[in-house]
């Protein structure tokens, strides 16, 4: 009896290893479950820890909806596409939430690790110094191969999705949607986060600004100035604040004020490829433009800009630009892109057109009032107090109401087409 209580022993000694093994097996890969892309994935797959991180889920929802690749709580395939089936598996339950980056050289895109390595893995990359000279002849510089195609590729389907389901925060148009201010919402946040904390693109930026990103005199920062826009076609324009916000607007972009012209940068980046020379569908430029006030009804030397997937475009605020359509004849194409034009030109393009554009611009007055704007533009297009209308009737009465306060004189009674 005594020997067979001793074997016994003996068995479980040598079994220990093997039981202990298995669970720590169990522990980092934990079994994976099939799941469509696009449709509800099973609520036992998240825990409340989760709950509290995830994007897809709002307070009360227990099954959300996984787009393609883009739930913290979940590794899945990054290429996989809607409609496919792919074997997921629930992250560590021990594992703290995904949070947002915050240093300039960690950038993130959901909480996707093999992505976010990827981010950081390219802003790693050498920082090559642009043509400044170059940049405020034309007003306009490219950033080359900042994302890898796969994040542009989530960006580009998480948007999709967000539109194509009626975000909240997306504003229905007869061509597309924009959607202003979406760093606010937290399913896109990550989207913002990783364009805004991208050190590549900082530090074009603190060429351009001749400073670092900072409070100080000299320096630039986020003037809160961001949206997307899907599909949208737009006639030529500088981005001024436009109709009765104009009225925040104390001093003409092209004044010099107390020692100081305006700065503002738009960093733009698009969704799709548009690497191909007879592609005439993202950003359109009349170069040098941005150094005169008026958006002429005959322009000249016209360049259409040609991002491919991963680039970023940094343009000067005041240039007059426009996007995709044909031209008239009051549009004068730079002579060494005439040969683009004509048979065989895209003038559009099948599915969705993103664009991503953020705000940044020196600390001084012009900055001051343009994001004074800015802000109260954002915020009247994304609340319930005039309806998501920033051009409504109700917008026009809040905004000449603030005026009051402010001590603005400003004439308007359109809110979108002021003088």
């Amino acid at each position: 009896m005594a020997a067979s209580s001793q074997g016994g022993r003996i068995w479980l000694l040598l079994l220990l290893p093997f039981v202990m093994s298995i669970g720590v097996l169990l522990r980092f890969y934990p079994p994976s479950y099939s799941i469509q892309v696009g449709q509800p994935f099973p609520s036992v797959l998240i825990s409340s820890e989760q709950k509290a991180g995830g994007e897809m889920l709002s307070e009360n929802s227990s099954s959300p909806t996984l787009p393609p690749s883009t739930s913290p709580a979940l590794s899945m395939p990054l290429g996989t596409k809607e409609g496919q089936t792919a074997s997921v598996r629930p992250a560590k339950l021990d594992q703290a939430p995904w949070r947002p980056a915050t240093e300039l050289d960690n950038p993130t895109t959901g909480g996707l690790e093999a992505v976010r390595g990827m981010i950081r893995k390219s802003s790693r990359a050498e920082h090559e110094p642009i043509n400044m000279e170059s940049f405020l002849q034309r007003g306009f510089v490219y950033v080359r191969n900042v994302f890898p195609r796969d994040v542009v590729e989530a960006f580009a389907s998480k948007i999709g999705s967000y539109v194509s389901n009626r975000g909240k925060m997306a504003q229905q148009t007869h061509y597309g949607a924009v959607i202003p201010d979406f760093r606010k919402d937290d399913y896109l946040a990550d989207i913002f986060e990783a364009l805004h904390t991208n050190s590549r693109v900082h530090a074009v930026l603190q060429q351009i600004f001749g400073g670092a990103m900072g409070p100080g005199k000299g320096q630039y920062r986020f003037l809160q100035d961001n949206d997307i826009g899907v599909n949208v076609k737009s006639a030529w324009h500088k981005d001024r604040l436009s109709g009765i916000y104009r009225g925040y607007e104390m001093h003409s972009p092209w004044d010099v004020v107390q020692g100081e012209e305006m700065r503002v940068a738009k960093v733009g980046v698009y969704l799709q490829d548009h690497s191909n020379p007879r592609d005439h569908t993202a950003l359109r430029a009349v170069t040098g433009s941005h150094n005169i006030s008026r958006v002429p009804g005959e322009n000249f030397d016209i360049r259409f800009l040609h991002p491919s997937v991963g680039d970023v475009i940094i343009f000067d605020q005041r240039l007059t630009h426009g996007g995709q359509g044909p031209s008239t004849p009051q549009d004068h194409i730079a002579p060494d892109e005439m040969n683009t034009t004509g048979p065989g030109e895209i003038l559009s393009r099948g599915g969705q057109r993103i664009m991503l554009q953020l705000g940044y611009g020196w600390n001084n007055i012009h900055s001051d009032d343009f994001e004074t704007g800015t802000v109260m533009r954002q915020r009247l297009f994304q609340s319930d107090e005039c309806g998501h209308n920033g051009y409504s009737p109700c917008a026009l009465r809040v905004v000449q109401a603030d005026f009051k306060k402010r001590g603005v004189q400003y004439a308007c009674n359109n809110a979108a087409a002021c003088p």
